[in-house]
């Protein structure tokens, strides 16, 4: 296997880890914001937490399909 076709596998799973690490966050603080009687903010405030996350998914992504075509 050559080192351009490791790096594409290296990438996506990168991109799957923080797609799953994505989810546990947006989850629990969705649920923190909705159980907390003192906090002003509604619950949907946790999905703002995905921002950064897709943005860091996305560039592995293409990081992934760039190496993976240039091992062919």
């Amino acid at each position: 296997m050559n080192k351009f076709k490791m790096l594409a596998r290296i990438c996506m799973a990168i991109a799957i880890i923080l797609s799953d690490v994505m989810c546990a966050v947006v989850s629990y603080n969705y649920c923190v914001l909705k159980l907390c009687v003192e906090c002003s903010a509604p619950p949907t405030i946790a999905f703002l937490y995905a921002i950064p996350f897709l943005f860091r998914i996305i560039i592995f992504f293409i990081l992934s399909r760039i190496f993976y075509r240039k091992s062919n």
